[in-house]
């Protein structure tokens, strides 16, 4: 039986927050609480320039799925 898509994404989902815990964890351990915020902005930053190069026209966003 396949997976369903809905539960592909909750175990990444899952699997990405648990990583950003960890990270976080041990950053703040190993540089302190200013670094890993400073870390947190510039990985928010990545984020929000990877979703400006998603695809926006409704076609192609049918096509992915």
């Amino acid at each position: 039986m396949r997976p369903r898509t809905s539960d592909t994404y909750c175990k990444a989902n899952a699997a990405g927050r648990l990583m950003g815990i960890l990270l976080s964890g041990v950053l703040t351990q190993r540089a302190g609480l200013q670094r890993c915020l400073w870390s947190s902005a510039v990985r928010l930053v990545a984020c929000a320039a990877l979703t400006f190069m998603l695809p926006t026209k409704p076609e192609v966003r049918r096509a992915m799925v």
